[in-house]
């Protein structure tokens, strides 16, 4: 039963599913970005040296990757493993470049999200902080207010390292949309809003329950999550074959960081990928840049 295994068990198939990836294609630099997130985020969940050296090696064939090309927390997941595993130059002139560009008046979700990356999640007590976010919101069902939410509760708990309190409907009704976009089979947006309403409970509700249940459940035989097989058919008969692994990889990276946090009420991904002091302050120690 896969509700039973291991996160590092889903992190070990996902390493095997980039890897032949990886050495399918030929190492291009297209997928150095993905390779590395989903390397490094494997290596953390599944406590694996070889994710690690897997990581080097790409890093050895394709030492600048396109971190700027790419999502915003998949850029971060692969320049933190890069530095992890080498000094790499690109790496910490890419922190450097954000660091300097950070607005640190914004309150937007990524804002935080780089903040996070730049600067770290320390382990430490903070108060609850009060979101009084209306559940009319929601009431609608249009999705585009439904990710507003989602975005606000991200960017006011930190990606989950800052305590809230939502009035009581609320975390209800993420959970049920959550389920809801999981019974449409849109992944993405599924496992953003069960990371969301993970945020607003330590519980482990049998819905945020029946959500991991659902992601764990939608790892293929080749350890890359979902079923897009008749989607990825017609792409290629339209000539779009290059995407599949755009789609692919990001559901992988996103399905990773999903089922940590919702079997362990405690896991904070970023926190684990960033540490207390972040990315900044690992390249400024490095002697690369200073932030």
């Amino acid at each position: 039963m896969k509700d039973s295994e291991s996160i590092g068990m889903f992190a070990e198939r996902a390493l095997t599913y980039v890897a032949a990836e990886w050495e399918t294609r030929g190492a291009p630099a297209e997928l150095a970005v993905d390779v590395l997130a989903i390397a490094g985020v494997s290596a953390i969940l599944g406590d694996s040296p070889a994710a690690y050296e897997f990581a080097e090696k790409v890093i050895a064939a394709i030492p600048t990757p396109r971190y700027i090309d790419a999502p915003l927390f998949a850029a971060l997941a692969a320049a933190a493993t890069a530095l992890k595993v080498s000094d790499s130059e690109y790496a910490a002139e890419y922190i450097g470049l954000l660091a300097e560009h950070a607005d640190a008046g914004a309150s937007d979700a990524n804002t935080a999200l780089l903040r996070l990356a730049l600067h770290g999640a320390a382990l430490r007590a903070y108060p609850r902080v009060r979101l009084d976010l209306s559940p009319a919101l929601l009431r609608n069902g249009r999705s585009e207010d439904l990710l507003s939410v989602v975005k606000t509760i991200e960017a006011a708990s930190a990606y989950g390292t800052i305590p809230l309190a939502v009035p009581e409907p609320l975390c209800a009704i993420i959970q049920g949309a959550a389920l809801s976009k999981f019974r449409a089979y849109d992944l993405s947006v599924g496992m953003r809003v069960a990371r969301a309403a993970r945020y607003l409970t330590d519980d482990s509700s049998a819905e945020i329950l029946a959500c991991n249940a659902f992601i764990r459940s939608s790892q293929e035989r080749d350890g890359g999550f979902g079923d897009y097989h008749m989607a990825f058919q017609s792409l290629k008969r339209s000539g779009q074959g290059h995407a599949i692994w755009t789609i692919r990889s990001a559901i992988t990276l996103d399905a990773l960081w999903t089922i940590a946090e919702l079997t362990s009420a405690d896991f904070r991904m970023a926190r684990a990928l960033f540490g207390n002091f972040g990315l900044a302050r690992r390249t400024e120690t490095s002697g690369k840049v200073t932030c």
